[in-house]
């Protein structure tokens, strides 16, 4: 099993930012290890 995040501000603008600062979140506040896509 392996996770995959895309990033998308479609519902309820959840993801306003950059791609770079939605990567720098989700590895720094979250230790995710997963890749993470361009929105």
């Amino acid at each position: 099993l392996e996770i995959l995040a895309f990033p998308c501000n479609q519902f309820g603008g959840q993801e306003p930012g950059t791609n770079e600062q939605i990567e720098q979140v989700v590895c720094t506040r979250f230790k995710a290890e997963f890749p993470v896509f361009d929105k």
